[in-house]
């Protein structure tokens, strides 16, 4: 997690063991430790960190890209489901959202209303 911000700048302040980017649209969640646990891009809500998130993937995927280029890109997905209420604790906010998982890449994709809003990275547990 030290090299966090030497690549990326000085994060937030006041996230505590988090390293929050609004600038970036992206936050750096830690693992028990010293490593990055997981890297969230965007925001489930559909805020102005979508389009805050400049990135993509390896492959071309970022923020907007729909379900159907997910798939083409990735394969049908090995879970698919509502994202839980922990996520958006309001039922309304959580209306016309998708969470789509690839287990085997660590990823998870949030689509409101059929369109990438969230990336969430896992780190490889050891």
């Amino acid at each position: 997690m030290d090299e966090v911000p030497a690549l990326l700048g000085d994060p937030d302040p006041g996230a505590g063991k988090v390293l929050h980017y609004q600038r970036l649209g992206i936050a750096i969640i830690p693992s028990n430790g010293s490593h990055v646990g997981a890297i969230m891009m965007g925001d489930s809500a559909g805020s102005f960190l979508v389009d805050r998130f400049q990135g993509e993937t390896k492959e071309g995927i970022g923020m907007r890209a729909t379900r159907e280029m997910i798939v083409k890109v990735f394969g049908e997905p090995q879970e698919a489901n509502t994202p839980p209420a922990k996520m958006l604790r309001r039922e309304e906010a959580r209306q016309g959202l998708e969470s789509i998982s690839y287990d085997s890449d660590n990823l998870k994709f949030v689509l409101k209303d059929g369109e990438l809003v969230h990336i969430t990275f896992q780190a490889q547990k050891n």
